[in-house]
């Protein structure tokens, strides 16, 4: 199921393209009520010439954003989650090599993104953020 009609309704509004411009411009964002920020960050992901990171609290959100996302996007192929590794930063256990994989697919996108209306859509939570993904050395 795709809901890509509804996006191009939204982005229709005139309040909306300004806000938009606003962002592009610099301004500071505003706030979106939590149920709405997924579908946001989609019309902001097609109305964007960049990349969007949507950064959760939790890893359960996180989860559930990057099975939302898809449903509001042209090309839910785009969308790529920055995983969690299993184990916490302070644990010296191996990471999964789902989540190393994830990582990398996530940073591999970031890096070739060309500014375009197909660029990435990465969805992470704070907690896969604090953790490395590779170390210096290497």
């Amino acid at each position: 199921m795709h809901l890509t009609g509804l996006i191009d309704l939204f982005l229709e509004q005139p309040e909306v393209r300004r806000r938009i411009a606003q962002l592009s411009g610099g301004e500071r964002p505003w706030a979106v009520v939590r149920s709405a920020r997924p579908f946001f960050a989609a019309a902001l992901a097609r109305g964007w010439a960049g990349p969007v990171i949507f950064v959760t609290s939790r890893i359960k959100r996180s989860y559930d954003v990057s099975g939302q996302v898809p449903v509001w996007l042209d090309s839910p192929d785009a969308v790529y989650r920055f995983a969690e590794p299993a184990p916490h930063f302070f644990e010296r256990a191996p990471w999964g090599d789902a989540a190393i994989r994830a990582r990398l697919e996530a940073l591999d996108a970031l890096a070739v993104s060309d500014f375009s209306a197909t660029s990435a859509f990465v969805v992470t939570s704070a907690r896969a953020l604090v953790q490395r993904t590779i170390p210096f050395s290497t």
